[in-house]
């Protein structure tokens, strides 16, 4: 081999050694570089996650303020891996990774009654909302940078929302209604797999949201949806009464109970 490049340019062999090192050297660099790049991007993953999951318990906690801010900081962490996600490791993701996040157990909805005017004012209107923020493992490896954003952006969205009902401010809610809709719009756009309690909840505080700023028809629009996805979840579960019964919030929801008790007529 090194005869035919002598051959083929008439060079003294020490070049063409020192020419061959060098381009051993560049190839070194840069699978270095790639994998110092591939580190540095799993370790803002990582601490992206615990400002999430430190959000989660803030939220928790009830504290509203700090928890918004918390998973807002851990979300421009992860926009400079969404910037290169090529940098992050990822292994396969299973349905039961996805349902580890948001189970049963955690599944907890609330019985709002909330509603504003045309002046900004919220008033009493009761309904639903999902309000369980969602945890991130750690080491789960195998949730693509994009999806990981998703859910902090949900659980941002989820703090807006319960702020917006605690103190009465409608800027709150609209901005907790643009949050949703984006991880809404974005997770179909990309083909983004959402478990179905994940999905469930999403359409259900839009719906909610929908509801108390007084835009019926998207609400209505929102809870139809919500009903489809209980029918196939019921069926998938092979009529586990406990599962079914965590989510009678859903179900009030989606069967239009609570806007009935809205519009009502006094007695």
């Amino acid at each position: 081999f090194t005869s035919s490049i002598q051959n083929s340019f008439p060079l003294p062999s020490h070049k063409i050694s020192a020419s061959c090192s060098a381009v051993t050297y560049q190839v070194t660099l840069h699978n270095t570089n790639n994998r110092l790049r591939t580190k540095m991007a799993q370790h803002i993953r990582n601490a992206a996650i615990e400002l999430n999951n430190n959000g989660v318990q803030l939220l928790k906690a009830g504290d509203l303020n700090a928890a918004i801010y918390t998973v807002a900081k851990g979300l421009d962490m992860m926009k400079t891996i969404m910037e290169n996600p090529q940098n992050v490791e990822t292994h396969s993701s299973t349905d039961e990774d996805d349902e580890n996040m948001l189970n049963e157990d955690d599944l907890k909805l609330a019985f709002m009654e909330t509603s504003c005017d045309n002046h900004g004012m919220c008033h009493q209107q009761p309904s639903y909302v999902f309000c369980s923020p969602i945890e991130i493992p750690a080491d789960a490896t195998g949730l693509l940078p994009l999806k990981v954003s998703l859910l902090m952006v949900f659980n941002l969205a989820l703090a807006h929302h319960l702020n917006g009902i605690k103190t009465s401010d409608c800027d709150q809610l609209e901005k907790a209604l643009r949050l949703y809709e984006c991880v809404y719009r974005i997770s179909h756009e990309e083909n983004v797999d959402l478990s179905v309690l994940h999905a469930m909840a999403l359409t259900n505080n839009l719906g909610h949201i929908h509801l108390i700023l007084q835009d019926t028809q998207k609400s209505q629009k929102c809870f139809e949806q919500l009903l489809a996805t209980l029918i196939y979840f019921v069926e998938v579960s092979e009529n586990n009464s406990d599962e079914i019964e965590n989510l009678k919030g859903f179900f009030s929801n989606a069967t239009g109970l609570s806007m009935t008790k809205c519009t009502a007529p006094a007695a």
